[in-house]
């Protein structure tokens, strides 16, 4: 569960960027923040893609994509080998 709060919470970058771009500093800082937000949402969703696992990650597409696809059971894990 750990691995999917950090997917769904990587999303939360994106409604800051019109702040991040709007910030009254200088055009390099805001650049650099805005790249740096970017690069630290991306590397939250790949930890929490490598936590979840493909359970995890079919749990959350399903829950992503609608309402119709939220009777679905979470996929069985997977066999160890």
């Amino acid at each position: 569960m750990t691995g999917v709060l950090l997917m769904a919470g990587s999303f939360l970058v994106y409604p800051a960027y019109p702040f991040l771009v709007l910030w009254p500093v200088g055009e390099r800082t805001r650049v650099e923040i805005t790249l740096v937000a970017a690069a630290v949402s991306w590397a939250v969703f790949g930890a929490g893609l490598y936590l979840a696992g493909r359970r995890g990650w079919v749990w959350l597409r399903r829950r992503w994509k609608g309402r119709h696809h939220h009777q679905a059971a979470p996929p069985p894990p997977a066999a160890p080998s």
